[in-house]
């Protein structure tokens, strides 16, 4: 067995020269990732939180001087230099953001600290994963040639929580796991009984959160005929006096679901027709409407948006799907 080298503060100076050499590459890393999933998010979980970083050098100067054993090549070695984590606000949308990443990212490796811990205990609960960028959905994803020259293959970290993790992981995680001084066991205990009772309120807290959602969104099944128009119309004033693109084919998706529920197609045909290649986040939920079979029957029907009405007249036809 070939034994490292001790580190000495010469051979760590080192590695730090060698990270600040490439440290400007994790930071264009963490715009891109910052950018990316705040667009994911953007119109399914608006009120996602993305943090990003690029590894600080006196953070991964700490790092090597503790990991040094392990982690001999450390700027190769360590798959933190650029790190993100996104926090949502129930395990149904913790789940979203695992798909969209699956679906988007090279995944060199899943960590599920749930699973990790077993049926029996409590505790640290993140979806960890180790990503790089995939080489085919620059385009897609709006990854510029600049920034994929910068990343290239580089590794990154992406965590994935829901609020109450977060408030576990954020407070605890590190004062247990990583501190100098090693948390008794009453100490580990009161901790893990903590993560219990949180574990405990976030299945609630999704389970209602889940069927007021299930209400929201057959909101035309619960509400009158009189409040349903009333909405369209308010829906329909938002979007025609939107001002920022990115925004309005959220609105457009929002205000068609109401048509359609009410029955009239050539009106969602008329709304999301124009916003068919809108970015990745909503074009799935945006096609899915606007594929659904009575639609595709109306889209063969002459119509022209009265947006201000809330209603659909006669006009220029539009193409079939």
């Amino acid at each position: 067995m070939i034994q490292q080298p001790a580190l000495t503060s010469t051979l760590l100076r080192q590695h730090v020269d060698d990270f600040i050499k490439v440290r400007d590459s994790y930071v264009i890393y963490a715009r891109v990732l910052q950018r990316l999933l705040e667009n994911a998010c953007r119109t399914s979980f608006p009120t996602a939180l993305v943090q990003t970083r690029a590894k600080t050098v006196s953070s991964f100067a700490e790092k090597v001087a503790r990991k040094f054993d392990k982690n001999p090549d450390p700027v190769n070695q360590f798959t933190d230099l650029c790190g993100a984590r996104v926090i949502v606000q129930t395990n149904d949308q913790v789940r979203g953001v695992r798909e969209f990443i699956e679906s988007n990212f090279t995944i060199i490796k899943a960590d599920n600290k749930e699973v990790l811990l077993g049926s029996d205990r409590f505790g640290y609960r993140d979806m960890h994963y180790i990503v790089q960028l995939h080489p085919d959905h620059d385009a897609l994803l709006g990854i510029q040639p600049e920034e994929r020259l910068a990343i290239g293959e580089r590794n990154a970290e992406i965590q994935v929580r829901t609020w109450i993790q977060h408030a576990w992981a954020d407070t605890l995680h590190d004062r247990i796991y990583k501190a100098r001084i090693k948390a008794s066991s009453d100490e580990t205990r009161t901790a893990n009984l903590l993560a219990a009772l949180l574990e405990e309120s976030d299945k609630g807290l999704c389970h209602l959160a889940t069927h007021l959602d299930g209400i929201i969104a057959n909101y035309t099944a619960h509400a009158s005929k009189t409040e349903v128009a009333k909405e369209i119309e308010i829906q329909a004033l938002l979007l025609g006096n939107e001002r920022d693109e990115d925004k309005k084919p959220g609105l457009a998706l929002a205000l068609a679901k109401l048509h359609a529920a009410s029955g009239e197609n050539r009106a969602v045909v008329t709304l999301l027709e124009p916003h068919k290649e809108s970015p990745v986040a909503i074009r799935p939920a945006l096609l899915l409407q606007l594929w659904s079979e009575p639609v595709r029957g109306a889209s063969r029907c002459t119509v022209q948006p009265g947006l201000h009405s809330g209603k659909a007249v006669s006009g220029r036809g539009t193409e079939a799907l």
